[in-house]
């Protein structure tokens, strides 16, 4: 299952499907574009992963605010230690400072690269912050357009990107008639492909549950079972 596609690749498939060539640096915006916007609608499971850098030590209050990873795109579940902590909204932070078990993230500092995740109550010993996050992937450029796996997808939904490029380019383009019937016909294709590519995504997030409890069932075990939620 490691992703062999190269950038250079998928634009190659891009140009065959649209019959035209562009400039290389638009056609990899659009490729860019594409990946994008399926990871962010999707939430793909395989872009999941976890860091351990930082520590909750002593003294630290819901202002000190800790660093998150540079390709952290968003953040799923905090644990300090092996408990787990609770998400509050930023404008909530002031309310909660003393709470234990919760934690905020400043999204603005996080897209701006600062120290931006902060937890509040207190700890009596120093213990690791281990955070479960969505990454950020990089960007298809002529930099890398011959390194394999720059799309962390396995290759056979990787080949769904220039059909979904494809689509954002005729999106701008005045039709005509050809451009109508190749949009048709592109379109089973790309649909066949989304099909397999949200079924295989969801078969794996269903095997990960397995007989686990959502969220509302973990919350149930906080010693705060107010629903902050709705607040």
């Amino acid at each position: 299952m490691q992703p062999t596609l190269r950038p250079l690749d998928l634009r190659t498939q891009l140009e065959s499907l649209v019959d035209d060539t562009y400039d290389a640096d638009f056609e990899y915006q659009l490729l860019t574009q594409a990946k994008d916007d399926l990871e962010t609608k999707m939430k793909l499971l395989i872009l999941q992963t976890m860091d351990q850098s930082q520590t909750a030590n002593p003294g630290d209050t819901y202002l000190t605010l800790k660093s998150l990873p540079v390709d952290c795109k968003e953040v799923s579940k905090i644990m300090v230690g092996t408990v787990q902590y609770f998400p509050i909204r930023y404008d909530q932070q002031i309310r909660y400072r003393n709470t234990p078990r919760r934690f905020f993230v400043d999204y603005k500092k996080l897209i701006q690269g600062l120290p931006c995740l902060a937890l509040t109550g207190a700890v009596a010993t120093a213990q690791t912050i281990t955070v479960y996050y969505r990454i950020s992937t990089p960007k298809l450029t002529q930099l890398n357009e011959n390194e394999p796996g720059v799309v962390l997808w396995p290759d056979e939904f990787a080949r769904i990107l220039p059909y979904h490029a494809a689509k954002i380019l005729q999106a701008n383009v005045d039709a005509d008639e050809t451009n109508f019937r190749m949009s048709a016909m592109q379109e089973v294709e790309y649909q066949n492909l989304m099909d397999g590519f949200v079924a295989w995504d969801a078969d794996m997030k269903l095997a990960q549950m397995g007989g686990a409890g959502g969220y509302a069932d973990e919350y149930d075990e906080s010693p705060f079972p107010e629903n902050i939620g709705l607040l």
